[in-house]
């Protein structure tokens, strides 16, 4: 069953004036159109016949852009299923950096450099966090391994009593900072 709505859609509605006031770069507005005719007879086609009952029907070619949604379905499944089996059986959190959309026409101009700057300071962000005492109570790299001593405690005891939870998880955290901050100061 095909989505109510697909790329193709939003593409057509604001590509004009996407175009007009961001300016785009070649490769950007290329993908855009790639996108926009993938499967249409802008990309030219071919008849699919039937040897049985000679039914036909016009195939159109897709444009096998990585970025396309309708061409890169099965590619995007395959690579979930291949990564998903190299995943702790724990919770993870998603952590979310944005930047101000006053910023778009920056990062599509030049998006190495802002991308870079982004990173290192959702990195200086997290990491001041874990130094900071107020906060988190650990130094980067305690705090680091901390949260993944945690994480793999809380997937084996996730199915039980939350009581049983609290106790563990409060029992490890209690020896993991007498351990290290013990070993620091001895």
């Amino acid at each position: 069953m095909r989505p109510r709505y697909e790329m193709v859609h939003i593409i057509e509605k604001f590509n004009a004036s996407y175009q007009k006031e961001f300016s785009p770069t070649g490769y950007i507005s290329k993908t855009l159109n790639a996108l926009l005719n993938c499967r249409t007879a802008q990309m030219g086609g071919h008849i699919d016949v039937c040897t049985n009952c000679k039914h036909s029907r016009i195939s159109y070619n897709s444009c096998r852009n990585r970025h396309c949604t309708k061409c890169q379905a099965t590619n995007r499944e395959r690579w979930i299923e291949h990564h998903s089996a190299k995943l702790l059986p724990v919770k993870y959190f998603h952590v979310v950096f944005t930047l101000p959309h006053e910023l778009n026409g920056l990062c599509i101009r030049y998006p190495q450099l802002l991308y870079k700057l982004l990173f290192e300071t959702a990195w200086k962000t997290l990491d001041g966090f874990s130094q900071n005492k107020n906060h988190l109570g650990a130094d980067g790299t305690d705090f680091i391994l901390s949260a993944e001593i945690i994480a793999i405690t809380l997937g084996t005891v996730q199915a039980s009593p939350f009581v049983t939870q609290f106790t563990v998880l409060s029992t490890i955290a209690v020896v993991m900072t007498v351990g290290v901050y013990g070993l620091v100061a001895g």
